[in-house]
């Protein structure tokens, strides 16, 4: 499949890139500021679960990732930012590394209510979830990589599921979610067919095109963070390596 098209199918802006440069010089542009928040509570969990890694204390790594993702927002870490940086994912990470640096030789990690902002992210979970994915085995690094690669699954998944919802088709794609992610499902397809009224053939095509779909949502997804779309695929063989030993 060529990358180029698939990524033009499902109509999603074409990069972060061009949100993410032009906020250093946003001044009090609303609308970028509204986004780039929306895009810090997207990818707080691998900032947050790269500093449990590192050995922060809870409380520690929630008030380093509301410190890092202010600095974000405030433009701290936005001056420099380039294209010619590539890959969102490796600039968000070297940006927290250097954020980590400043804030060791100041000895003093940031604290909520200091006069940053102050994002409204969820850590109640947070602790749960990165114990069901045993980050003691991995280095902080690999972590961060898993919880990016995980949030645009399910950020494609949400929005591959409200595309079927809005067409009507919505218990077809909850029966069929599973074999997105996984070889095969719990159910064999002839058992699913049978329940929508349809032979088998007619549910492998409708499978066959809900994969297609998935993939050149994917494909988007994955592009929004890159500034060339022919690093697509080795970003996607990238995110889905730490995934292959399980």
């Amino acid at each position: 499949m060529k990358t180029n098209s698939s990524s033009h199918l499902v109509g999603f802006p074409e990069t972060q890139w061009s949100l993410v440069v032009d906020a250093g010089k946003a001044g009090d542009d609303s609308s970028v500021a509204h986004s780039l928040a929306a895009l810090c509570e997207d990818y707080w969990r691998p900032v947050y679960g790269f500093l449990r890694r590192q050995g922060h204390s809870p409380h520690d790594s929630e008030d380093l990732t509301q410190g890092f993702l202010s600095t974000i927002l405030n433009g701290t870490f936005l001056g420099n930012a380039s294209a010619e940086t590539g890959r969102f994912r490796n600039y968000l990470l070297g940006a927290l590394q250097n954020y980590l640096k400043r804030e060791h030789r100041k000895n003093n990690s940031a604290k909520r209510g200091s006069g940053q902002i102050v994002l409204s992210l969820d850590f109640a979970g947070a602790e749960e979830y990165l114990g069901s994915l045993a980050i003691d085995r991995e280095s902080p690094d690999i972590i961060f990589d898993k919880l990016w690669a995980m949030k645009m699954l399910e950020t494609v998944l949400a929005r591959l599921e409200t595309h079927y919802r809005d067409a009507g088709r919505g218990d077809f794609f909850a029966a069929m979610q599973s074999r997105l992610t996984c070889d095969s499902g719990d159910r064999p397809h002839a058992d699913v067919a049978a329940e929508f009224g349809i032979d088998e053939g007619t549910l492998k095509v409708a499978f066959h095109r809900l994969k297609k779909r998935y993939r050149a949502m994917l494909i988007a997804e994955v592009a929004r963070t890159l500034t060339d779309e022919k690093d697509v695929e080795a970003e996607l063989r990238h995110l889905i390596a730490p995934f292959s030993g399980r």
